[in-house]
């Protein structure tokens, strides 16, 4: 078993990330066409992050019924799951770069990248929630969608 690492620190820097990426593509869309640019990151950022915020809230609050007690003591390092970051991003950002050039649509980009970040970022905080009120740690498997209990929070 590899070390567990926590999903409401993961959702909250991958939100983070999320929103600077729509950042760069408002910015690009803004630049282009500004009117296109509002509609398209209000309609990618409703949609996208409405839909996203119920499907991954109703994930983990299944995830946390059945979570059962963390098998190991052993926590991820703390720039590890930056690292493994990097590369998915990166994909991200060309797949949407080659998007934007052949249809010209960054602000419907920006708009999806917002609504994922914000659906990221409402994930964590709802996930922090849980922790606080049954005074646990959530912990998961990098990778794996089952959810560990850990030790009582202080």
């Amino acid at each position: 078993m590899r070390p567990l690492s926590s999903p409401s620190r993961e959702n909250r820097l991958l939100g983070l990330v999320e929103l600077g990426i729509g950042f760069f593509f408002a910015v690009a869309a803004g630049v282009l066409n500004p009117i296109e640019a509002a509609v398209g990151i209000v309609l990618g950022a409703v949609l996208v992050g409405g839909i996203a915020s119920v499907v991954r809230i109703r994930q983990y609050a299944r995830a946390t019924e059945t979570a059962r007690p963390a098998p190991t003591d052993e926590r991820e390092e703390p720039g590890a799951y930056t690292r493994r970051l990097v590369w998915p991003i990166a994909a991200q950002v060309a797949l949407y770069l080659v998007v934007t050039a052949a249809v010209r649509a960054p602000g419907l980009l920006a708009g999806i990248a917002f609504g994922t970040g914000i659906a990221l970022l409402v994930t964590s905080r709802w996930l922090e929630r849980w922790e606080d009120a049954n005074k646990v740690s959530l912990l998961h498997e990098p990778g794996e969608r089952p959810l560990f209990v850990a030790r009582a929070r202080r």
